[in-house]
């Protein structure tokens, strides 16, 4: 019986961990290296949308820590429905010149396609939850 209530004590303390796979987050301040992005840690306050850095309607708006090789690059506030980034959070580090050359990426946990916790290059087609290059066109 202690056997079993060590573990079960086990589970409930793992449970109240932030998950490590998903970043699309409830707060962006879960994750350190996510909160840095913004001046002093704080989140901007968008009416309606951000308040507090929790936001207001989770269903359409998704914070998330920005990820592709195993490097945080943007904290990014999602909007589901409208399929555009409310805002992008970046450090910049200097200049640099020229177009990027990367190419367009998606975050793969928008779309349900797998719970991968990076950016990946897009794959072509329309996305329900978000824009990709084909959006741009024309």
């Amino acid at each position: 019986m202690m056997g079993v209530l060590n573990h079960l004590s086990t589970l409930l303390l793992l449970s109240l961990l932030p998950p490590a796979l998903s970043h699309v987050v409830e707060k962006f301040s879960v994750v350190p290296q996510c909160k840095n992005f913004f001046m002093e840690g704080t989140t901007p306050n968008i009416p309606g949308i951000l308040v507090d850095g929790t936001v207001q309607n989770q269903n359409r708006y998704k914070p998330i820590c920005q990820k592709f090789n195993s490097i945080y690059r943007f904290a990014t506030l999602y909007d589901t429905t409208k399929r555009i980034p409310v805002f992008s959070a970046y450090t910049f580090t200097g200049n640099t010149t020229g177009r990027p050359n990367d190419p367009w990426m998606i975050e793969p946990q928008l779309n349900g396609e797998n719970n991968s916790p990076e950016m990946q290059k897009e794959t072509g087609g329309r996305y329900e939850h978000q824009a990709g290059n084909s959006d741009y066109g024309n």
